[in-house]
């Protein structure tokens, strides 16, 4: 059965057949263009997501616990929000009711998924929510944007922070929270690191525990039972709806982005403190060296939109014999970052230490041989900014909820390492506290790797401002033209990219075929397409383009020193990105020129009036062969371009209307993502 109305069937109309045993279709054709609907799915559960043309529930898309079509409500096109938010939620109680069509759907699939996710994450702090769906495809009432009733905040203000369940009393408390980041090695526990951590707080005793742990990060793993040794795989799969969890690649990092859990403390002298705990993707990926790079790249470009940091958290396993190249290059990366101010701010936690008997066994010489090795030599590593927790009594806790026993001597051992975490989780909170409370302001420093990250940023927002002022220059030229284009840079809220194999829609504006940004869902890989995640390439901000007069705009002189100003700027970026990796990687402004050529190339073979794109081209790969030129000239000197200099031209180059546009953009979206993949966890020590 269908749970939404379809269109009424004609004689003539041919039926789709259909091939899947648990899905009656009931009005699906061949002869109307139907799109993704919501539909029943193999269980009986309402909520999936329907494609009538090729017959199939699509996957991963059940959020809704009901559906329903607008016209069964009887909603017309006069009602007014007061009408239409009565006859919508009827008598439905303790739901959020999301108001959609076809339409809104198909043009806004990245802030469909993103107010799906806030659904979810609002639905797992209350099961009780029920989520209905009601489709105005089939009814005249005209909805010009998602519509979330009761009113709600959810669209309106995706980038604002989401309300905290703390009391309002707590919440009037205006305290800093503790930023403390989280690193370490694939495999080493960080998460599982957290879901103990939160368990420690709550919880006095690992008995009171038992009854309700708190997981906050999906687990599984492996635990071996019985006298024959039979392993059993153990998993607590909480809906994670930040898809930032990966259980399937062995050796892979698990953690996906950064996330930060905020603990508000609630008891003793504590009470009304935050703790921020950064997780991170791993190091030491087995997919390798870049790929523990990209890694590291997002966490420093997390890190930078913070607006402070406390302390650094080292999380490793003792009797580890070695410990990755890379493990050096994260704290020569983070120093050189945030300075050396952040070693007196470094601490290291070992996980699964009750094996060494709490200590750091064989990793201590082997971290303490790295530290000594190191330029800076303000790394502490003794007994005072060291921690040994043990894990393994969250894992105990996770097992039991999978209903597996333990004899009474295994139960006392696990107690035993809940008592000892417990008693190093408050060394570790008083440690930070007495010691780490000021804060080191992140923007006020100035280094090499700051510089490189924000030099990358501005790479997307000076070539296409580069592109749209040789637009404009090539309409002035036209005596018959008038106007010109006007980059409209648009806040995207989620993680996107576009396709550069999937076909891109062409609007024409001022006679030039301009390809509109197709957004692509991301999250780990692409949930739009099934192109090769390599043909993706990601953006943190959505171009729209605008017609206007050109009695309001600069001159053909302007727009030249405006092109010449980013035009000189761009070589020497790029040389001084590629020569902080050894040029092991291919120019990202070359890149991204042969990228916008591809682009009005295509253009070109596609459409049959397409002149002033021609001459686009041309001027593009001008552009381009002039750049190569420029570099060329910087490889062969060797020079080093002084940090000043650089830190200058971001400056200058930010003063530019065209660039500061995008460039806000771009500071917005950080903004959201950071509060996006964040969680308040409010702490109530229970009574004892």
């Amino acid at each position: 059965i269908a749970t939404c109305k379809y269109k009424t069937m004609h004689e003539n109309d041919t039926v789709l057949p259909s091939c899947c045993s648990d899905l009656a279709v009931t009005a699906a054709c061949l002869s109307s263009p139907f799109i993704q609907r919501r539909a029943v799915g193999s269980p009986g559960q309402i909520g999936w997501l329907y494609d009538a043309i090729n017959d199939q529930i699509i996957a991963n898309t059940k959020i809704l616990n009901d559906s329903t079509n607008a016209a069964d409500r009887e909603i017309h096109t006069d009602d007014n929000t007061q009408v239409l938010e009565q006859k919508v939620l009827g008598d439905a109680i303790l739901a959020h009711i999301i108001c959609s069509n076809d339409t809104l759907y198909e043009k806004n699939q990245s802030k469909w998924h993103t107010l799906y996710d806030q659904l979810l994450k609002e639905r797992e702090g209350n099961p009780q929510l029920n989520l209905i769906y009601v489709d105005f495809s089939y009814v005249s009432y005209k909805l010009n944007d998602f519509i979330i009733l009761p009113t709600t905040e959810i669209i309106s203000n995706l980038d604002e922070t989401q309300q905290s369940t703390t009391p309002k009393s707590e919440r009037s408390k205006s305290v800093e929270p503790i930023n403390i980041l989280l690193l370490g090695e694939s495999g080493v526990g960080k998460s599982t690191f957290i879901n103990a951590f939160v368990n420690y707080l709550k919880f006095h005793h690992l008995k009171r525990a038992e009854k309700n742990p708190i997981v906050l990060i999906p687990v599984s793993f492996t635990i071996t039972v019985d006298d024959d040794f039979t392993e059993r795989v153990v998993k607590y799969e909480r809906e994670d709806s930040l898809n930032n969890e990966n259980h399937d690649g062995l050796g892979k990092s698990i953690t996906q982005h950064c996330k930060s859990y905020v603990f508000i403390l609630q008891d003793g002298e504590n009470r009304g403190q935050k703790l921020r705990i950064i997780d991170t993707p791993g190091i030491g990926d087995t997919e390798g060296l870049n790929q523990d790079d990209k890694n590291m790249q997002h966490v420093l470009s997390y890190i930078n939109n913070l607006t402070h940091l406390n302390a650094i958290c080292i999380l490793l396993k003792p009797n580890n014999s070695r410990l990755t190249v890379f493990f050096r290059s994260c704290f020569t990366q983070l120093i050189d970052m945030l300075s050396e101010n952040i070693c007196d701010r470094i601490i290291f936690c070992f996980t699964n230490s009750r094996s060494t008997f709490y200590t750091p066994g064989n990793t201590g010489p082997v971290l303490k041989a790295l530290i000594d090795s190191l330029p800076v030599k303000q790394i502490r590593f003794a007994k005072e900014n060291t921690f040994c927790f043990d894990s393994e009594s969250f894992r105990y806790l996770v097992a039991k909820l999978n209903r597996i026993k333990f004899n009474s001597m295994e139960e006392a051992d696990y107690n035993s390492s809940w008592e000892k975490s417990m008693t190093e989780l408050n060394r570790f909170i008083g440690y930070i506290r007495s010691n780490m409370a000021d804060p080191i302001i992140l923007n006020e420093s100035h280094s090499v790797k700051h510089a490189q990250l924000m030099a990358n940023s501005m790479i997307r927002p000076m070539l296409e401002a580069m592109r749209n002022t040789i637009r404009n220059i090539i309409l002035l030229n036209e005596r018959s033209h008038k106007t010109s284009i006007e980059l409209c840079p648009k806040i995207i809220k989620g993680t996107t990219a576009i396709c550069l194999e999937c076909p891109r829609k062409c609007i024409k504006i001022c006679d030039f075929w301009v390809a509109i940004d197709g957004l692509h869902v991301v999250q780990n890989k692409c949930r739009t397409c099934l192109c090769d995640p390599s043909q993706h390439y990601r953006i943190d901000y959505e171009l729209e383009y605008k017609e206007i007069e050109n009695s309001a705009k600069p001159t053909e002189e302007d727009m030249k020193k405006l092109l010449h100003s980013l035009y000189e700027a761009s070589p020497k970026f790029g040389y001084f990105l590629l020569q902080s990796v050894g040029n092991s990687q291919r120019d990202p402004f070359l890149l991204g020129f042969e990228r916008m050529i591809k682009e009005e190339s295509d253009i070109c073979d596609q459409k049959t009036s397409y002149k002033f794109n021609l001459d686009l081209v041309e001027q593009l790969q001008v552009l381009k062969n002039s750049y190569e030129k420029e570099k060329k000239k910087l490889d062969a000197k060797k020079m080093t371009i002084e940090l000043d200099d650089i830190y200058q031209k971001i400056e200058n180059v930010n003063k530019h209307r065209i660039i500061d546009l995008q460039m806000n953009a771009i500071r917005q979206w950080h903004k959201f993502m950071v509060k996006y993949y964040e969680s308040d966890v409010p702490i109530s020590k229970e009574i004892q």
